[in-house]
């Protein structure tokens, strides 16, 4: 008789070391699972990412403040609002058609916010999806700044984290980000993060 299957809610039970009944059940359930260590590594991973938004969210105000007013959005249109692609450095840009192309990071759905962790000084490019007659505009947050970005590309700075990255579905061209969430009834957003540099080994 086949187990079945770990969740992913009872997966990252068990990499917070929660103890229940279920616990002993749920350890079995993965370690006869045939990629169990592959498995295990995502939970792991899916924790720290789960813990570091959190912890940044409650050092800055102004970033809790905006994810809650992008929380309170209808989910209409339904579907993917845009997607976010890392820009190849320049020198393989020039390369031509055989050169990688821009890779996808994410593509949050309309109310959906997700975060990303990304090296500084590279450059990610934004392209909402909009049906006929929709009009879907891009704007950015940080902690000491907010505005549109007609050119749909972020670098990310050193100390800039966290930036929030925002798709306002029914803004229009002179809109600031307040007054486009204020009429907007879709929206979704992805936070970036910086990646820490991994420190080199002895």
């Amino acid at each position: 008789m086949s187990r079945k299957p770990v969740d992913f809610v009872t997966l990252d039970a068990l990499v917070q070391g929660e103890d229940d009944p279920e616990t002993p059940a749920a350890w079995r359930a993965l370690l006869t699972t045939p990629d169990a260590a592959t498995r295990w590594a995502q939970a792991v991973a899916r924790r720290a990412t789960i813990d570091r938004f959190a912890m940044e969210v409650l050092n800055h105000p102004w970033l809790a403040s905006s994810l809650s007013r992008l929380r309170r959005k209808t989910r209409f249109p339904v579907g993917v609002a845009l997607s976010l692609h890392l820009v190849p450095p320049p020198l393989t840009a020039l390369l031509g058609p055989t050169s990688r192309a821009p890779e996808l990071l994410t593509a949050p759905a309309w109310g959906e916010i997700e975060s990303l962790s990304v090296k500084v000084g590279l450059t990610l490019e934004l392209h909402p999806f909009q049906a006929p007659g929709e009009h879907v505009r891009v704007f950015y947050q940080s902690r000491t700044a907010q505005g549109s970005m007609p050119g749909r590309r972020w670098k990310l700075e050193p100390g800039e984290s966290p930036v929030l990255l925002m798709a306002v579905e029914g803004a229009d061209a002179d809109d600031t980000l307040d007054s486009a969430l204020s009429k907007s009834l879709s929206s979704a957003g992805v936070v970036l993060f910086e990646l820490a540099e991994e420190a080199p080994e002895d």
